[in-house]
């Protein structure tokens, strides 16, 4: 898989033409020239002579100043932007054979700039600069080898020949890139000791995507000599962090929230949560979203954790989905029961990789059938009920058979379906003598009292069962959609882990989220947890020691960094 951070992003920036004149030129501009800028002169005086010097120098055949006056062309900063100009002194620079004119030529026939567009010509200049150890070239042909772009055939074992050539030439995005290809076995045979030295010095040299994987490497032991290094881990995840890399922010702020090579310090884990968050982490924000519904490290607050679930289930991510599916299926906080937006939910979890997801698909279908048949008892009982009350008001006595007293399925759907207070209001002893009391004969009264005290134990006795989590209300089968149970947070369980930021489980219906390591509760009945498939390295996948997850798995769900 093709990483998605580079550190200099050589092929991100050359889709804008400003950038990426930026970017495949050596220097941005006439500053080439210059020293520090002298006191008391002014900026266009300095601009003008600097200019100058490099006309001068580029009239006299300096192959690096007729590039650089191409890069300044290019830019079109201090001179009006002409790519007809740049390619010309490109051209020349060329010519004189400076290697990096060679490689602003070739991004110039790429992208038709200054020059009819031709990818085959492209394609032979960026082989040129290559071949002449251009790191910024060699970074380009494995790029290229590896996407197939400008007419060249993908080959990944030729990408690797090239990210090793650029490591040795100095260029720290092919160092890094190196160490991707022997961690993930792309084009090379999986060697962990030389991936992780190669994050180590890329990492030590400023680049932020080798330490978060080096990160990685140290938190579960990928050629690490002695094994795992959590400590050293988490400060390879602070360095990527601190650099802006979300990924870093959201490893970093597990291991905190986890004690993961760190004492567990909550508010610090909720803190990089967010970061990752407002950078745009899925996982990151499925894992504020559970800190905002345990009160973890940051004030309850279920709102805000419904929030941070939808925009995750709306990047992607499954666990999120059936958070919300969950949810809209019970009724929790803010939302309320809505089993079709609960089956959306359930779907998407589904889409996103969530196969089990489609069991709580179903089981909806089947709850709706369920409720409307629940419904239309319901529906019998208030007719009855209706009759009942206008006989008593017609009538001036009344026999205990003129009762509707629920029992059975009819009093199992009231209480489905009303809350207990409310049949407790109709049809509590007291209040049902003292309205209807004097329409019956002392003995038929007597024969619906102890008929309503039953009902009232048997109603107070469901109502302490749900309290405890126990559904005994019938309807949705043990943990379902259709079940009506006490506690209701969002969230998922979560199996313990022994290292590395925690693998979560997945469970179709989800309910008490746990952050950290230790054995989460699984929800009762729909599809038991599993872990996450474990994946030896790539991008938005996690690693093992042994290629398949397992306790040593990371979250499954980076996206930055190579290994995350």
């Amino acid at each position: 898989p093709q990483p998605t951070y580079t550190s200099q992003g050589t092929e991100r920036e050359l889709k804008k033409p400003v950038t990426r004149a930026r970017a495949r030129c050596q220097v941005p501009g006439v500053n080439v020239l210059g020293a520090a800028m002298p006191k008391e002169t002014s900026v266009e005086k300095v601009i003008k002579d600097r200019l100058d010097k490099l006309r001068e120098a580029a009239a006299a055949g300096d192959g690096k100043a007729m590039s650089d006056l191409g890069a300044t062309y290019a830019i079109g900063e201090v001179v009006p932007q002409s790519w007809t100009e740049a390619f010309s002194w490109f051209q020349s620079a060329a010519d004189a054979q400076y290697t990096l004119a060679f490689l602003n030529l070739a991004g110039c026939y790429r992208d038709g700039d200054g020059v009819a567009k031709d990818t085959s010509k492209a394609a032979e200049w960026y082989l040129k600069a290559a071949t002449a150890d251009e790191p910024r070239a060699i970074e380009v042909m494995a790029q290229l080898c590896l996407t197939g772009e400008c007419g060249i055939s993908k080959d990944q074992r030729e990408a690797a020949v090239w990210y090793k050539k650029g490591a040795a030439a100095g260029s720290l995005e092919c160092l890094y890139h190196w160490g991707v290809s022997c961690a993930t076995g792309r084009g090379v045979d999986k060697d962990y000791p030389e991936a992780a030295e190669a994050f180590r010095v890329a990492a030590e040299a400023g680049h932020p995507g080798a330490a978060l994987d080096l990160g990685h490497c140290l938190m579960n032991g990928l050629g690490i000599a002695g094994g795992p290094k959590m400590t050293m881990a988490v400060k390879a995840y602070m360095q990527a962090a601190e650099a802006g890399v979300p990924d870093a922010m959201y490893h970093l702020g597990i291991a905190y929230v986890a004690g993961l090579g760190v004492r567990r310090q909550d508010n610090a884990g909720a803190k990089w949560l967010m970061a990752a968050s407002r950078a745009g982490h899925p996982t990151a924000m499925n894992e504020l979203a559970q800190l905002y519904v345990t009160g973890r490290g940051v004030d309850g607050d279920l709102d805000a954790a419904v929030m941070w679930y939808r925009k995750s289930a709306e990047l992607g991510n499954p666990e999120s989905a059936a958070a919300l599916g969950s949810a809209y299926g019970a009724g929790v906080g803010p939302i309320k029961v809505d089993l079709d937006e609960s089956a959306k939910w359930f779907r998407l979890a589904a889409k996103n990789g969530m196969p089990e997801a489609q069991d709580a698909v179903r089981d909806i279908e089947k709850e709706k059938v369920i409720r409307q048949q629940r419904q239309k008892v319901v529906d019998a009982h208030e007719s009855a009920w209706e009759v009942f009350v206008a006989a008593a008001a017609a009538q001036a006595s009344l026999c205990a058979a003129d009762v509707p007293v629920p029992t059975g399925d009819t009093l199992r759907a009231l209480l489905a379906t009303n809350e207990p207070k409310k049949v407790r209001a109709r049809w509590g002893p007291d209040a049902f003598s003292a309205k209807y009391g004097t329409k019956f004969p002392p003995d038929d009264l007597d024969s619906v009292l102890e008929k309503l005290t039953e009902l009232m134990e048997y109603v107070t006795k469901q109502t302490v069962a749900r309290m405890g989590g126990h559904n005994t209300s019938g309807g949705g089968g043990g943990g379902g959609v259709g079940n009506e149970p006490s506690a209701l947070p969002l969230g998922r369980p979560r199996p313990g882990t022994s290292v590395g930021p925690v693998s979560p489980a997945r469970t179709a219906l989800p309910r008490v989220p746990e952050v950290g390591p230790s054995p989460g509760a699984r929800g009762g009945g729909g599809a038991q947890p599993r872990s996450r498939p474990g994946t030896t390295i790539g991008v938005s996948r996690g690693l093992s020691a042994d290629g398949g997850g397992g306790d040593r798995g990371l979250p499954s769900y980076g996206g930055i960094g190579t290994l995350g």
